[in-house]
């Protein structure tokens, strides 16, 4: 199984903290952007009698609010990824504890182990590192690697 969720998520109180406060000020460094078009609203600006002039000004500001609403969604964001724990966001995730599924009877899985750089190396490490790993399963004695020099899978069955 590859996992493919870019997303980072913290783990420790520090890494939370510092990620909220990274959040806040991104949040607060696009409110000015964001509010552009409203501060050229009340100063007048946008006009009727001058309608060229008020669809330049709207064309000038519009890449401003959209570069702030970016800025206010990534800090948003981080905020809501601090505050939301792993095991909260395990709740959202489609994965479940291997232990409570009977239906794996007969199944295989691939499990991330790191570099695995020959099959030797396999063979050295299976039964020190991956052979009790997870309860109830065995290993296939397959392998392969999935990114060169940084990743490989093993086969389990239950």
């Amino acid at each position: 199984m590859v996992n493919t969720q870019s997303d980072f998520i913290p783990e420790s109180p520090v890494e939370k903290f510092g990620m909220i406060l990274v959040g806040l000020f991104f949040f607060c460094f696009g409110l000015p952007f964001t509010m552009v078009p409203f501060m050229l609203l009340s100063s007048g600006a946008f006009d009727i009698d001058y309608l060229g002039v008020s669809i330049f000004m709207l064309a000038f500001a519009s890449p401003f609010f959209l570069a702030g609403i970016g800025m206010n969604f990534m800090g948003l964001r981080m905020i809501s990824r601090a505050i939301i724990t792993s095991e909260d966001s395990m709740m959202n995730n489609d994965t479940v504890p291997i232990s409570t599924l009977e239906e794996w009877e007969g199944m295989n899985m691939d499990v991330e182990v790191g570099p695995i750089w020959s099959h030797e190396d396999y063979l050295i490490r299976k039964d020190r590192e991956w052979a009790n790993a997870i309860p109830g399963w065995e290993l296939t004695g397959q392998w392969r690697t999935t990114v060169p020099g940084k990743m490989s899978v093993v086969g389990y069955k239950k």
